[in-house]
């Protein structure tokens, strides 16, 4: 249905030898496999779509980057298929891998549940059992800075809902297509089941991949190349009560600092002592940017060594970046100091924080092990600047 009023909209624009090619051709039994979003086990896999100047594939198999679709794809594949053909099948083969989570999917996650307005659960209208989760695409997702932020509701959940089996609004027009059919991702729940065991690692093992995905999954893009997690998924989770935001934090990898060499500048640039990755102003803008970034970074702060006197002496204490969040539109970040005090603070005040860290010599982007955490009644500091 989507296909039949994006071309009716291209005839009606005087396009209707491009609309016919792009259905004879295009659209066709030919190029059908190629639109396959995961391999068969046991087979390279497939491009999504395939792109005619793919470099991964060229480097592998040709001799030149230039080279034509046509050269790609008489030549290139053809070998990748006859090398596949003679290969021992392999038994174990599986389309996903051992490994940690994504960070850049952790921090989707955590801004997806920031706000209840970027999710609505799917039930059964009679029993009301919980059968999937639609979640906002990142366009529409509802934020204090994105004005494209649109609720998901039952409306257009449903909407959405009737797209997948060819039910199309009467007002549906190309210039409404976007958010009416493709502006929410679908997490489905094959059970409701709790999955014993499942606690957040370095390293996530085949287990624990496996029984995540025998109970979820979703139709995005990033789901469907790694094959067990996405920002979707990894919400739905945490809203299923199978594993915490707070845990996964803690066993993100860290983010290690840029270790390459400078890049010349011009000579009308004007070079500056503040401008490379830990000065103020460039913490401050990749902060805003991408709040996950400091996660497990290491900040220092000076405390008076007497907490009722200000104006003795002081000293620094090293601590770590433990978590952040967002109220009313502006982001804070939590961290935890040596002597197990915790303290909340806003964008500006880390930067500083951690240039501190920077200047004195810390190590940034290393571990830090902290005492083990005092019982309920002992006493410790919480504080916000």
């Amino acid at each position: 249905m989507m296909t039949t009023l994006l071309l009716s909209y291209w005839r009606a624009q005087g396009e209707g030898e491009y609309a016919d090619w792009m259905e004879q051709y295009y659209m066709g039994n030919v190029w059908g496999n190629w639109f396959n979003t995961a391999a068969i086990p046991g087979l390279t896999p497939s491009q999504n779509a395939l792109e005619s100047h793919h470099k991964v594939i060229k480097e592998t198999c040709l001799d030149s980057l230039r080279a034509s679709t046509s050269v790609v794809l008489n030549d290139s594949l053809p070998r990748i298929l006859k090398h596949q053909e003679g290969q021992p099948v392999k038994l174990q083969l599986r389309h996903f891998c051992e490994g940690p989570l994504i960070g850049a999917e952790v921090e989707h996650a955590q801004l997806l549940l920031l706000n209840k307005k970027n999710f609505f659960s799917i039930k059964v209208p009679y029993t009301k059992v919980l059968t999937g989760i639609l979640f906002n695409a990142a366009k529409f997702m509802v934020t204090s800075t994105n004005i494209h932020g649109a609720t998901v509701n039952r409306l257009r959940a449903q909407r959405y809902l009737n797209s997948l089996i060819g039910k199309l609004p009467r007002d549906a027009t190309v210039f409404n297509a976007q958010l009416y059919f493709l502006s929410l991702h679908h997490v489905r729940l094959a059970h409701l089941e709790k999955l014993n065991g499942l606690t957040a690692t370095p390293k996530f093992a085949a287990a624990q991949i496996v029984a995540i995905r025998q109970k979820y999954s979703c139709d995005c893009k990033i789901f469907l190349h790694n094959g067990w997690q996405c920002s979707h998924v990894i919400a739905a989770m945490v809203l299923q009560g199978n594993i915490k935001i707070a845990s996964m934090l803690e066993t993100l990898p860290v983010r290690k600092s840029s270790g390459g060499q400078r890049k010349q500048k011009n000579c009308l640039a004007a070079d500056s002592s503040d401008s490379h990755q830990f000065s103020v102003d460039v913490l401050t803008r990749d902060l805003l940017r991408h709040p996950l970034y400091p996660v497990n970074w290491t900040v220092m702060k000076e405390f008076p060594m007497a907490k009722d006197d200000i104006n003795g002496p002081s000293h620094y204490l090293q601590g770590k970046v433990t978590s952040w969040g967002e109220r009313h539109g502006r982001y804070y970040w939590l961290f935890k100091f040596s002597d197990l005090r915790r303290l909340q603070v806003d964008c500006n005040t880390l930067a500083e924080l951690l240039h501190d860290a920077y200047i004195h010599g810390a190590d940034m982007t290393g571990p830090i092990f902290f005492e083990p955490e005092p019982h309920s009644g002992e006493d410790m500091t919480e504080a916000s600047i």
